[in-house]
């Protein structure tokens, strides 16, 4: 199967991405603060249980850390770290399937602040049950080490193995959730279509694509992060930016790469019907029935 072009994936990335940020500001900022609040939240409740986080660190390579302490930062951390996976996974559903919507002649618009919430959640319900499986991976690959020891470590490498190989198989899923063309298990397996075969191909073209697109705007929230002081503020403001920056960015970047590949998945795949009451976006325009001929199938 084909694997991206990093350039034109990269290029897009930038020029779409940063196209859209100011539009789409009031909701990308709604979409951050709460990013940003998970993370604030996060880094309180570290200092507030551990206040001194930073010697706890300072002492894993001196030989002489508190293991209790230690295992406390990193539950908390790994609970953060879940949390804003499936954050960032609803808003790669939103951002990135309505820039492919708009690719294919449909309406891209993204819902607007007040609706940003139902729709965030809407995009991560999408990506049931496999994005959750996921989070639980990438949870216990951080956790395990420090909760049961030496197999915990063991455990936690084979996790991380895991969660690469799949995180990489499954790439493809928030676009092709977000665009309307299959959601739930039916994206992950159209993602898998695509990459099989070019699995080590996909691999090297997202850490070049996330490198450039990712990385310089972890600096930033990084750098803000240093600046801003207090536990939560300096978290909150640091995670705010790499989310209304940076996701954007990337979503662009990941919805282009799609674009480029999503003929290997052998064509389009009718849609999953949304649940009821689910603010899924349109239907991907080149999956809905010709205008001169009635819709057929089981849930009509």
């Amino acid at each position: 199967m084909a694997t991206p072009d990093i350039g034109k994936s990269i290029s897009e990335g930038y020029g779409r991405g940063m196209d859209r940020v100011g539009s789409w500001l009031p909701t990308l900022a709604v979409f951050a603060g709460l990013s940003a609040l998970v993370a604030g939240v996060s880094a309180q409740v570290q200092a507030s249980l551990v206040p001194d986080a930073e010697d706890v660190f300072k002492a894993i390579f001196d030989g002489g850390f508190d293991a209790a302490d230690l295992r406390t930062l990193t539950l908390v951390g790994a609970v953060s770290t879940a949390l804003n996976m499936l954050i960032g996974f609803g808003i790669y559903v939103v951002l990135g399937g309505a820039l492919h919507r708009e690719r294919h002649g449909a309406d891209g618009s993204i819902p607007g602040p007040g609706s940003a919430i139902p729709a965030l959640l809407a995009g991560i319900g999408a990506l049931m049950p496999k994005a959750a499986i996921l989070v639980a991976i990438m949870f216990g690959a951080q956790v395990l080490g420090v909760v049961i020891g030496t197999l915990g470590t063991l455990i936690g490498l084979v996790l991380w193995i895991a969660y690469i190989m799949l995180a990489i198989r499954w790439i493809y899923a928030p676009i092709i959730a977000g665009g309307g063309e299959a959601t739930g298990d039916a994206a992950f397996e159209r993602s898998e279509g695509v990459v099989k075969g070019s699995w080590w191909g996909t691999f090297g073209s997202f850490i070049v694509i996330g490198l450039a697109t990712v990385v310089p705007f972890v600096i930033g929230g990084l750098i803000v992060g240093a600046i801003v002081p207090g536990a939560f503020l300096s978290a909150a403001a640091s995670s705010f930016v790499i989310a209304l920056v940076g996701m954007p960015i990337f979503a662009s970047a990941l919805e282009s790469a799609w674009s480029q590949v999503e003929g290997g998945a052998g064509g389009d795949m009718p849609p999953t019907p949304p649940l009821a009451g689910e603010h899924l976006p349109p239907t991907h325009p080149s999956v809905q029935p010709p205008a001169n001929e009635p819709p057929t199938g089981p849930f009509v």
